[in-house]
């Protein structure tokens, strides 16, 4: 519809610029006197271009505007809860003495894991909410965490998988 509005105010434009510069219309006489009929031709050339500007901008393809897309696929705001340095700190600890086995043979592995854990844990709940789940039973704070965390428990896995895998060929070598 806009292109449309476009076009029509790009032609109205030049036939006005046309029809002043007595290009069309060649026998049209005014008997205003000359100083009226120079702001007669100012205005109506001023106008013109104003037309030809406004019907350009309609039509030129970059100016199309697009509907904003919300950046969150959900309508409400995500929640962000403080944690204390020293309660993040714990909670690595923690998982690095449930994870001690591992982290024998993979230390920096066990680590970065620990780390993507805490980060995943802090990102989706508050402090408060962390100490009702390790309240409850092992199968229900694992039911409550192993989905937060299972992107970080893949990375590991995979990584030890890559890793053995080097070995393997290393030996064979």
């Amino acid at each position: 519809m806009l292109f449309y509005l476009g076009v029509v105010c790009i032609l109205g434009g030049i036939y006005f610029l046309l029809s002043n510069f007595k290009i069309i219309n060649k026998n049209s006489v005014s008997n205003k006197p000359i100083e009226a009929q120079k702001v007669d031709n100012f205005i109506v050339r001023t106008l013109s271009i104003c037309m030809c500007c406004l019907g350009l901008y309609l039509v030129w393809p970059s100016q199309k505007v697009t509907a904003s897309k919300p950046i969150q696929n959900s309508d409400s705001p995500k929640k962000v809860y403080y944690w204390e340095q020293s309660v993040r700190d714990a909670l690595t600890k923690q998982c690095l003495e449930n994870g001690k086995k591992t982290a024998e043979a993979y230390p920096q592995l066990v680590k970065d894991y620990c780390s993507c854990a805490t980060d995943r844990i802090t990102e989706a709940m508050s402090p408060e909410d962390y100490t009702q789940i390790i309240s409850k039973s092992q199968e229900e704070q694992a039911a409550t965490i192993r989905p937060l965390v299972q992107s970080c428990v893949d990375i590991l896995t995979r990584l030890i998988q890559l890793s053995e895998e080097s070995k393997d060929d290393s030996k064979t070598k």
